[in-house]
């Protein structure tokens, strides 16, 4: 066993015996998160990460934020906007993203028609405005709801 298992066994080990030590709020209450992914877009020549809190009661409530690139531009532009379920509850989610700084303008809506599924297996529509005008869909998307 070399060196680094053995501190990851170690680490291990001291994580989960003071795990139960330290007691927990009994308000707390868990975040929901929302990421699509995906390296290629089909015909798009781009890609995407994008993070959301959907529901929380943290401030960030509704945030988003990743990166949004198209080949033809040659570089991954920071992106920031807000999710929406619909319906509520549904497990769908609108992503309305925009980026404010860069060499070019980038505003996208995303959605997940179905709900999500594990690994690159989902659907993800996209229609952006900017910067270049481009509606389609990815098959091979991840999308990843926690909380």
């Amino acid at each position: 066993m070399n060196v680094f298992m053995r501190r990851a066994l170690v680490t291990t080990a001291v994580c989960c015996a003071f795990a139960g030590v330290f007691p927990t709020s009994a308000g707390a209450s868990r975040s929901e998160q929302v990421v699509f992914s995906v390296s290629a877009v089909q015909g798009g020549g781009g890609g995407f990460w994008i993070w959301c809190e959907a529901e929380s009661t943290n401030p960030y409530t509704g945030a988003c934020n990743g990166s949004v690139y198209f080949y033809e531009f040659g570089s991954a532009e920071h992106v920031s906007g807000f999710i929406q379920e619909i319906p509520n509850g549904s497990g769908l989610y609108t992503i309305t993203v925009a980026n404010t700084t860069g060499p070019y303008s980038i505003a996208c809506q995303l959605n997940n028609p179905n709900p999500a599924t594990t690994g690159p297996t989902n659907v993800v529509d996209i229609n952006c405005s900017a910067p270049v005008s481009f509606t389609g869909s990815v098959n091979a998307a991840v999308v990843r709801v926690t909380g």
